[in-house]
Order: C-alpha cells, then sequence, then structure tokens
C-alpha cells in the first residue's frame, strides 16, 4: 500500500512543479489563475482525473524502473 501512496504523492510533486513552471516561465499569476478556473470546473475535473490516473501510471514506471536499477546494483 506504501508504493501507491508514494505514487500518489508523487503525482502531486509533478503537478505542484507544473504549476510552478507556468507561474514562473510561462503565464505569470493571473494567467495562472484563469488556467486553474477553467481546469476545476466540471469538463475540467474528468480532465485533471485523467492527468491524475496517468502520471500515476508514469510515476509506478519510474518506481520499476529505479528498483530494477537497484537489484541490478545488488547482483554486481
Amino acid at each position: 500500500m506504501y508504493i501507491y501512496l508514494a505514487a500518489l504523492g508523487g503525482v502531486f510533486n509533478i503537478l505542484l512543479m507544473m504549476t510552478a513552471n507556468l507561474v514562473g516561465f510561462v503565464l505569470g499569476t493571473e494567467g495562472t489563475q484563469v488556467l486553474m478556473k477553467g481546469i476545476f470546473n466540471m469538463n475540467g475535473g474528468v480532465f485533471l482525473g485523467i492527468t491524475i490516473f496517468c502520471l500515476w501510471c508514469a510515476v509506478m514506471v519510474m518506481f520499476d524502473i529505479r528498483d530494477r536499477e537497484q537489484h541490478k546494483r545488488d547482483r554486481v
């Protein structure tokens, strides 16, 4: 169960980094607020759910890759 919760934490970490980059490099604070309002409406909720699921899958793959690297290092 820990690995699934850790992956969910990784998803929110990725989303926060993406938001910080939007504010800092692309849209600024006003533009990011407009974007967030669009994401959190009815259709945006579906988009956000699909995004969270896809990022969760990617984080699980990254965990697996790291685990395989660790096992490979332990065998040598």
